[in-house]
C-alpha cells in the first residue's frame, strides 16, 4: 500500500512511526506534518492560534495527494484528519481511503456537530481506543456502526529507557495534562507520609493549595518523565469524569513500567485496567477513596508488587507497539481492500 500519514509530530531521519515495528510490511509510507500549534491555549483564542495549523495540514495533504500515488491516508487523531475530510466532502472525493485513528469526540467537535457529521460522510473508518466510544459514537458522527471500530492502544516500553534519574528517596508518581483532577489527588495526600512527585503544567495546578508532601516538578522532558515513573513505588492517574479517551498513554506507560496503578474509574480506563488485578479504580472526585487506595498500596508492598507484575504481563501480551502496529496495519489493509 501507498500510505500517507497525517501526524502532529515530525518523524526523525529514518523514523517510520508504526512501520518501525512492521518489518515485513512492504508499504510506501510518507508524512505530512502541520506547523507547530499552541496547544496550551484555552478558550476562544484557541480557534485563532491552534486550529489553523490543522486546516493548513488538510490543504497541504490534499495537494500532496494530487501529485503522488496514494491508497490510504492515516490521520492520527481527529484534529489531523477533519480538515481533509471536509475538503473531501465539499468536493465529493472518496479516494484515497481515509482512516482517522485515535478519534476523540471533544473540543470543536462538540461545538459544531453538524460540521463533524458532514465531514464524517467521507471518512472510511474511525478507530477509537475504548469500547464505550465504539458503541456510542456512530449515531453522534452519523456513521454506520461498522465504520467506527475499537482497537486497543499501544505504547512504548518505558523499561527500555536507560535510567538517568535516581532519586535518593521513595515516592509516589503522578503526571500528565489531559483532563487530570490534581485537586482531588492533592487533597487525598493528607496524612500520607510518602511524598508524591507531580509533573503538571502550572495551569493545571492553578488555585490548588500546596502540601509539604507534594513535590511539584512542573513539566519535564519525556525521558525524565519515563525515569521518574520507573523509579516510583506506584503511579496515580486522577481524572475528571470524562467519557472519551484521555490519559491512556499514562496508563500504558505505568503498565509497561510494571507499576501498580491507582486510577479514576472512567470508561476509557475500564478497558485497560482490571480492578484488583492490574490496578485499583476509584470513583471520580472521591478524596476518601483515593486516599484509602494510596494508603493501602503503601502499607501492602506484596500487593503492590503483584499488581505491578500483572500490569506488566498485560502490557507484554496486548499493548506493545509491535502489537498495536499490527492491529492498525490489519485495519488499514481491510479498508484498502474494501469496495
Amino acid at each position: 500500500m501507498n500510505i500517507l500519514c497525517l501526524v502532529d509530530f515530525r518523524p526523525g531521519q529514518g523514523d517510520h512511526w508504526l512501520w518501525n515495528y512492521l518489518p515485513n510490511a512492504k508499504d510506501q509510507v510518507d508524512f505530512v506534518v502541520p506547523p507547530p500549534a499552541l496547544d496550551w491555549v484555552h478558550g476562544p483564542a484557541k480557534v485563532l492560534v491552534y486550529y489553523p495549523a490543522f486546516v493548513w495540514l488538510g490543504v497541504q495533504s490534499w495537494r500532496w495527494i494530487a501529485h503522488h500515488l496514494c491508497d490510504v491516508v492515516l490521520a492520527w487523531e481527529g484534529k489531523n484528519g477533519l480538515a481533509l475530510a471536509c475538503l473531501r466532502a465539499l468536493l465529493r472525493r472518496r479516494w484515497p481511503k481515509l482512516v482517522i485513528a485515535g478519534y476523540s469526540h471533544r473540543g470543536l467537535a462538540t461545538v459544531f456537530p453538524w460540521l463533524i457529521r458532514f465531514a464524517m460522510r467521507y471518512v472510511d473508518r474511525v478507530i477509537v481506543f475504548t469500547h464505550w466510544e465504539a458503541e456510542r459514537l456512530p449515531p453522534i458522527l452519523g456513521m454506520e456502526p461498522a465504520r467506527v471500530v475499537f482497537c486497543p492502544l499501544g505504547s512504548y516500553d518505558v523499561q527500555k529507557v536507560k535510567p538517568s534519574i535516581r532519586l535518593p528517596f521513595e515516592y509516589i508518581y503522578s503526571g500528565g495534562r489531559s483532563y487530570r483532577d490534581y485537586r482531588t489527588l492533592v487533597q487525598a495526600m493528607g496524612e500520607i507520609a510518602c511524598p508524591l512527585i507531580l509533573n503538571a503544567a502550572p495551569g493545571d495546578m492553578r488555585r490548588i493549595p500546596g502540601r509539604s508532601n507534594v513535590l511539584r516538578y512542573g513539566m519535564v522532558s519525556l525521558e525524565s518523565y519515563w525515569n521518574l515513573m520507573n523509579g516510583s513505588l506506584f503511579v496515580v492517574i486522577p481524572m475528571r469524569a470524562v467519557c472519551f479517551s484521555a490519559g491512556l498513554i499514562a496508563i500504558l506507560n505505568a503498565m509497561a513500567a510494571g507499576k501498580a496503578i491507582i486510577a479514576t474509574r472512567i470508561p476509557a480506563f475500564e478497558d485497560y485496567i482490571e480492578d484488583g488485578e492490574t490496578g485499583l479504580l476509584v470513583t471520580a472526585g472521591s478524596v476518601s477513596e483515593l486516599h484509602d487506595a494510596i494508603a493501602f498500596l503503601l502499607e501492602n508492598p506484596d500487593e503492590r508488587a503483584r499488581l505491578g507484575r500483572n500490569a506488566r504481563r498485560q502490557f507484554e501480551l496486548f499493548y506493545t507497539m509491535e502489537a498495536f502496529s499490527e492491529r492498525i496495519h490489519h485495519l488499514l489493509e481491510d479498508v484498502y481492500r474494501s469496495a
